[in-house]
């Protein structure tokens, strides 16, 4: 069988055994026809330009992972900054409790009206035994609406505080008015919020019909939600 050893498409055709049959002047056509193949450039050209885009792809992981190194620096460095400025927050809000669910309207209690915030609180705290806490002030926070708004009452001795939200946990057994209020640590609204939202994320994990049976909880102490030993939310930095 003859072969046009001038075309590089018959040249790539030629088998092992065709190949060793070639004459010395017929195998020197058949590799210059293919060194000087258009189409072989092109494809010589593709492989460099690949090549090229291995090392493009390589070097952009790279500089991914240096991002993400840099990125995990900077929020481990925010989330210790948030917990200064919270710390700080905190010692500032130490002689605070947050009251809320005190309706606006008079309060009537064992046969008694409290008609002003100021005996709302005294009522509340009453009905928790701890009628005996100073109360340096008790403001209402936010603009007026369909809600009542909370109260913020600042204690004498903030060392009672810890007593109050202690005792707190009774008002929802107290029946009435009494089961619909909390008192909670006075803290920055919107760090509130977020605590908020983490709750509201822990509820919604725990009606997943995937999480049944499964371990679902929110750890305070981590900021975390939790299913099993998976972190699937956690706390984000508020600034303020």
């Amino acid at each position: 069988m003859s072969t046009d050893c001038t075309q590089p498409d018959e040249v790539r055709k030629l088998t092992e055994g065709q190949i060793d049959q070639l004459k010395a002047k017929d195998l020197k056509i058949a590799l210059k026809a293919i060194v000087n193949d258009p189409t072989e450039a092109k494809y010589s050209r593709l492989l460099e330009a690949m090549d090229k885009d291995k090392e493009e792809r390589a070097q952009l992981r790279n500089d991914v992972d240096c991002l993400s190194d840099k990125v995990n620096t900077l929020t481990e460095a925010l989330m210790q900054h948030q917990k200064y400025i919270e710390g700080m927050e905190a010692r500032q809000r130490s002689g605070s409790v947050i009251m809320s669910g005190v309706p606006e309207q008079d309060l009537v209690v064992d046969g008694d009206t409290a008609r002003s915030d100021d005996e709302k609180c005294a009522a509340v705290l009453k009905k928790i035994g701890q009628d005996n806490v100073g109360v340096k002030s008790v403001v209402r926070l936010g603009k007026p609406g369909n809600r009542s708004r909370i109260m913020k009452v600042a204690l004498v001795n903030p060392n009672q505080r810890k007593d109050i939200l202690e005792a707190a946990k009774t008002l929802k057994n107290a029946g009435g008015t009494f089961k619909h209020i909390y008192i909670r640590k006075d803290v920055h609204p919107m760090v509130q919020r977020e605590f908020n939202r983490l709750r509201q994320v822990e509820r919604a994990e725990k009606e997943k019909p995937e999480n049944v049976g499964r371990n679902v909880r929110y750890d305070a102490t981590n900021r975390a939600v939790y299913v099993d030993d998976k972190i699937v939310d956690q706390f984000k930095a508020q600034f303020f």
